[in-house]
């Protein structure tokens, strides 16, 4: 006769920690103390350089804008300041 199986199955914690501690080993060791973690640095180093490029040169052209617009702003400003002469009709001159 063969007997029954319960159907309840049973978890090793034990195995399944001690899987996320080795891979977390693994990662630590790779990016401290392998060639991993100098290859990250260099990848990190080359965005902070473009990305303070982009700093640098959005800074620049925002200026830039700035100024054209308060140009545009002044002019416009000088327009509208000078005195309009409102048209003269003979006919109510007579009045």
């Amino acid at each position: 006769m063969e007997e029954a199986r319960s159907g309840l199955v049973y978890i090793n914690f034990d195995y399944f920690f001690g899987k996320i501690y080795d891979f977390g080993h693994w990662i630590w060791d790779g990016l401290f103390d392998g060639s991993l973690g100098r290859g990250i640095a260099y990848i990190l180093g080359f965005i902070t350089i473009i990305l303070l490029y982009i700093i640098f040169y959005s800074s620049i052209r925002l200026r830039e804008i700035r100024e054209e617009e308060k140009k545009k702003k002044e002019a416009k400003l000088a327009v509208v300041a000078e005195p309009e002469v409102a048209p003269r009709h003979e006919k109510w001159q007579v009045i």
